[in-house]
């Protein structure tokens, strides 16, 4: 009923393709489009997530935003798959990840939780539709309305976007990305892709994107995929040298075969 009452803003995917990656175990290499796509084959595997429940797959994906220097969102794919590599108690000396290149065949529109302001300066244009979006409420609602609404969306915001997941929050963000989902599919009969999000590993200058599987299956496309080796620093043990370590190759049928060149 809440959903129903208080507007949230959608836009299109400003982009033409999307990076999601995997961390590969040792030197272990993937080869088909199911390793690296959401978790089709063993969904006891997959633990509550920011915006998906126990045993249920989503596809969690980067995309670029207006100004690249400030949003590797190669790097931001890695980090976000892998979050154990920033942690000091990790000490493996490389870390290999397999990142995808995923086309969309179709306009993906989705929800924008995006309200921070160190991405909002890097995406004027999204920051744009924001005060577009803003301005809207308070013209269309009543003064005593609109500010809750904005205020709720801010909250959504918030959670979205919080780097540590402290005890059920992720169960508030979880719960709503099911209602948002279902009032778009069952009240206004409309198609609704996902949801953009500032990314929190990367203390919210990168862009993430949550998928169901089914607008994968219909709207996306797997092109290409690469490998990143992150290797530790021997003189600076926190910190890595980064960089791509194989060549770009095709995927045909599903298949691909990738080699660690470098």
């Amino acid at each position: 009923e809440l959903i129903n009452k208080i507007p949230t803003p959608t836009l299109n995917v400003p982009t033409l393709f999307l990076i999601r990656s995997r961390p590969n175990e040792g030197e272990k290499l993937f080869s088909e489009e199911w390793q690296i796509s959401y978790n089709s084959r063993n969904p006891e595997k997959i633990n509550p997530g920011r915006f998906n429940g126990p045993r249920e797959p989503m596809f969690y994906a980067c995309i670029a935003g207006e100004k690249s220097k400030t949003n590797d969102f190669r790097l931001t794919s890695c980090l976000e798959s892998d979050k154990s590599v920033l942690s000091e108690s990790n000490t493996k000396p490389v870390q290999y990840f397999t990142s995808g290149v995923w086309r969309l065949k179709k306009p993906l529109n989705v929800i924008n939780l995006c309200n921070n302001e160190q991405l909002m300066i890097a995406n004027p244009k999204m920051k744009g539709k924001i005060n577009t979006f803003i301005k809207n409420i308070y013209n269309t609602f009543p003064s005593a309305s609109a500010p809750f609404i904005i205020e709720f969306w801010e909250f959504i915001c918030g959670l979205a976007a919080k780097k540590d997941e402290i005890g059920c929050e992720h169960f508030l963000s979880t719960a709503y990305s099911t209602a948002i989902f279902a009032y778009y599919r069952e009240v206004m009969k409309k198609e609704l892709h996902g949801i953009i999000y500032p990314s929190p590993v990367t203390n919210n200058y990168g862009i993430n994107l949550v998928l169901k599987p089914q607008v994968v299956d219909d709207s996306l496309s797997l092109k290409s995929v690469y490998m990143i080796k992150f290797e530790r620093d021997k003189s600076n043990l926190k910190g890595y040298n980064i960089g791509i370590c194989s060549k770009e190759v095709p995927v045909v049928n599903g298949k691909f075969e990738l080699t660690i060149d470098y």
